[in-house]
């Protein structure tokens, strides 16, 4: 009985353990279709190319590709030599050294897609996301009737979500609306503003918050941001008011 598997004798005082030896995962030293080699190391193009290229021309015919691919890619997701050699040639009968190394990435990471750049990190402004039931709950808000110049209505309903509606009535001003809400709400749980909604940038504001701009002409004198169930909804709101007819007339 073998001593590994649990056989033999241990200390008279039973304090001793086996001298037990793992097994090794048969799989353990393949990553994604490369078989390293007798000392675990992967290959690199370099050497590939060397020990491959047989007649010593720099680059590689594709019977010379297939000694490479029969010992480095039993695993690989390709069915033979001749569509690796096809995927990466970009004309003729050989692969270069660039055209090995795109061969060599897809042997080694399958899943690479050749794109190192990073993805650069949203600006984190709210993008207006045209919804069409929003926009029609938007236009069915009323401002009423008052006895005030330049009136600003605003308001917040409950639809499965947080909808908020900010509307005015003045015929010669521009009203600049700053909502503050948590930062949090704007990154997670912000869902849309109405696809007419005329962004003016965003800024963090204190430790939690983020305060958004919005410009609303008389043109164009209401807004809905909406948020969904999830959200704080712990919202501010400040104005700024600005004479457009002066401006347009200087």
């Amino acid at each position: 009985m073998c001593c590994a598997c649990g056989g033999g004798e241990t200390g008279g005082d039973g304090d001793e353990e086996d001298d037990v030896t793992p097994i090794p995962d048969e799989d353990e030293d393949e990553e994604d279709g490369v078989i390293p080699d007798e000392d675990g190391t992967i290959p690199t193009v370099e050497e590939l190319m060397m020990e491959f290229d047989i007649n010593g021309d720099g680059e590689l015919s594709l019977e010379e590709f297939a000694e490479l691919f029969a010992k480095y890619c039993e695993t690989c997701p390709f069915s033979s030599a001749q569509e690796l050699f096809n995927l990466v040639n970009e004309g003729g009968d050989t692969l270069n050294m660039e055209e090995l190394e795109k061969a060599y990435a897809l042997i080694t990471d399958p899943d690479d897609d050749g794109d190192d750049e990073p993805t650069p990190a949203p600006v984190p402004v709210p993008v207006p996301t045209p919804d069409m039931d929003f926009d029609a709950w938007v236009i069915e808000q009323k401002i009423p009737e008052t006895d005030y110049f330049c009136y600003l209505e605003i308001h917040n309903e409950w639809h499965n979500g947080y909808n908020l509606f900010a509307g005015h009535d003045c015929a010669i001003y521009d009203l600049t609306l700053t909502v503050m809400a948590r930062r949090n709400d704007w990154d997670n749980h912000f869902q849309a503003a109405s696809s007419d909604a005329q962004p003016l940038g965003c800024e963090d504001i204190g430790t939690f918050d983020r305060a958004c701009k919005y410009i609303l002409h008389p043109t164009n004198n209401k807004l809905g941001i909406r948020f969904d169930a999830d959200a704080d909804v712990d919202l501010w709101y400040e104005t700024e008011w600005k004479n457009c007819v002066e401006e347009a007339t200087e």
